[in-house]
């Protein structure tokens, strides 16, 4: 998708610094003249927000989540 002429053509490859090095991102193909789209945070790694997940939206205390990783399920 890099190569893309049409992503070439409109700028939209975005490179951002990650835990794992540079990463390659496609960013967004709006382009607003006066409120120009930012990119802040990188995407998470795998299993990142996991446990703001769990506890949050879930409300699944540490000693569920516990269970959770010691039966493999997360």
């Amino acid at each position: 998708m890099f190569a893309d002429s049409h992503v070439l053509h409109r700028g939209m490859k975005v490179e951002m610094e990650h835990r794992a090095g540079a990463a390659p991102l496609i960013g967004s193909p709006l382009k607003l003249s006066e409120t120009p789209v930012s990119f802040r945070r990188s995407p998470p790694i795998l299993g990142q927000d996991t446990d703001d997940v769990l506890d949050h939206l879930l409300k699944l205390g540490p000693a569920e989540r516990a269970a959770l990783r010691e039966d493999g399920i997360i």
